[in-house]
């Protein structure tokens, strides 16, 4: 069992192990001062210590190796779950996919009902030279509203410190109800909207079981989101995947018994 406490845990999530060259260098410069939990979604590839030890970080982490493809947001449930049964204490933890770049972990204070803190994220429409550049050193770039868009907030579920229990406690509700989440996601054919889904029913289970909590937004800058694709437009599809989504948050809740939200 690992008892030490951090004020951080990233949760990465990775498909593709050739974008961990993105995500992993730019984690190894924040230092040793969080813990690192990775679920390989790939279970055709296994992902081994030394491959991350290779890109540069040399902090406390552990990998989880999958038997069977199950998708973003339930690796997201499953990396808290293993936190929990590794004893692993934390204040807050911070989501981030393989091919982004986290650039701060430095949580501001804030009050203790305040569920999750919201900060800036650089969006980047990565060309091969602008990547490079980026590997290099995340931490330097040019806002030039072309390439490279300040999002000012970044509200979403990645790049966002939510506070460990609470993340806990909704990750709970995805395991429990995965098999519902899994028949939703599949109906639907479009990419899924994994950052909003996960947001919006965050936010509809502090609704429902913290209504003293709420997110706050402070004009920092953390999060590095790269793409080198064009997003497409699926709206009214989003729309009806995030209320399906948000639905079955709530039945959970309702289902619950008396005194165990």
């Amino acid at each position: 069992m690992f008892h030490k406490k951090y004020d951080v845990i990233i949760g990465l999530t990775t498909f593709n192990h050739e974008m961990l060259k993105i995500s992993i260098p730019a984690l190894g410069k924040l230092g040793k001062k969080f813990a690192l939990i990775i679920f390989n979604d790939n279970p055709t590839a296994k992902l081994k210590r030394r491959t991350i030890r290779k890109l540069g970080y040399r902090g406390w982490l552990r990998i989880i190796n999958t038997d069977e493809n199950v998708g973003t947001i339930l690796a997201r449930a499953k990396i808290l779950d293993y936190a929990q049964k590794c004893n692993l204490q934390a204040s807050w933890v911070m989501f981030a996919n393989d091919d982004d770049a986290v650039l701060s972990i430095g949580v501001p204070t804030v009050a203790d009902s305040n569920f999750a803190v919201l900060q800036n994220s650089v969006f980047v429409r990565a060309r091969v030279l602008d990547l490079l550049r980026i590997l290099d050193n995340p931490a330097t770039y040019t806002i030039d509203d072309d390439v490279m868009q300040l999002i000012k907030p970044h509200i979403g579920f990645k790049g966002t410190f939510i506070r460990y229990d609470i993340a806990c406690e909704f990750g709970k509700i995805i395991n429990d109800n995965a098999e519902k989440l899994v028949q939703i996601l599949e109906k639907l054919n479009v990419m899924v909207p994994v950052n909003m889904l996960m947001w919006s029913g965050l936010n509809t289970f502090v609704r429902n079981a913290h209504p003293e909590m709420s997110p706050i937004y402070m004009d920092e800058t953390n999060y590095m989101t790269i793409t080198t694709v064009a997003p497409r437009n699926n709206a009214a599809k989003f729309d009806t995947l995030v209320n399906k989504f948000d639905a079955i948050v709530a039945a959970a809740l309702a289902a619950a018994p008396a005194g165990q939200e």
